[in-house]
């Protein structure tokens, strides 16, 4: 997900810059462009890092939940 929006975010950038670089103003050539790398934000940060925490927490949670409905199915078929 993050790849996706990081991708995004990209194109994004890369589409501003063509369209400041290619106006035609006298300040032209004094435009900057700047880069964020989603990924490397979210490592580096404390709160980056507790949100991702959070979310490996969430998904655990569903996974044990996903994972009690898969035994419970299986033992549901091999009752049939």
């Amino acid at each position: 997900m993050f790849k996706v929006r990081s991708g995004i975010l990209t194109v994004a950038c890369a589409v501003i810059a063509v369209a400041a670089l290619s106006a035609e103003a006298p300040a032209a050539s004094m435009v900057k462009v700047g880069v964020i790398s989603l990924q490397k934000a979210l490592n580096a940060t404390a709160d980056g890092m507790a949100a991702k925490e959070t979310l490996k927490q969430k998904h655990m949670g569903k996974q044990e939940t996903i994972n009690a409905m898969q035994a419970e199915m299986v033992s549901l078929e091999e009752k049939l």
